[in-house]
């Protein structure tokens, strides 16, 4: 009596001779890479990983492609410069990668970045303290007032300008990082 093949033993046996083309083996190996590096520059941008240790952790992965493990985290690092963040580790961590091609971008990041956050800072300031004005003038005072900056029409405007002005210098210095890290033509 003949005997009776489950569904996998005959998926196995008509696949067995299949592999992957080279293009696919590549593909593969592509995306290996970029998985990775995202996990790096996570580790970095959270702190459990030292700029100083980023290129040891390459070298020591099962990534078959380090190059391009190299260069796609070099790559993820720049994509995640944010004005909101503190992006000191991302920073430190870009020369470990690149070298000294970055070395007057770096900078251009770091007081963009902090500007834009005093900026913000100071523009909050000075919306609270015109509301206070507003509510003392009609004779609404007191230590718990918190003022709802928000609602204040004109400074969701300068601020949404502000935000937009410094997202869009943000990303012409990503590019040119980019560019000098030879990660774009």
């Amino acid at each position: 009596m003949a005997d009776i093949k489950s569904t996998i033993d005959l998926v196995m046996e008509r696949t067995k001779n299949m592999g992957l083309s080279e293009e696919e083996k590549a593909q593969a190996r592509t995306e290996e890479a970029q998985k990775r590096s995202k996990g790096i520059a996570l580790a970095v941008e959270e702190k459990r990983l030292a700029p100083d240790d980023v290129i040891k952790t390459i070298d020591d992965s099962d990534v078959a492609d380090k190059d391009a493990l190299k260069r796609y985290t070099t790559l993820e690092l720049i994509n995640r410069l944010d004005l909101e963040a503190d992006n000191q580790a991302l920073l430190d961590t870009l020369p470990k990668l690149v070298g000294d091609r970055l070395q007057s971008l770096i900078p251009m990041a770091q007081d963009l970045i902090a500007q834009y956050q005093a900026n913000r800072e100071q523009m909050s300031q000075e919306a609270t303290g015109s509301i206070l004005d507003q509510l003392a003038a009609i004779g609404i005072t007191g230590s718990a007032l918190v003022p709802l900056t928000e609602s204040d029409s004109d400074f969701t405007s300068d601020l949404n300008r502000t935000i937009a002005l410094a997202y869009a210098q943000l990303a012409q210095i990503q590019d040119h990082m980019r560019l000098a890290a030879g990660l774009e033509e």
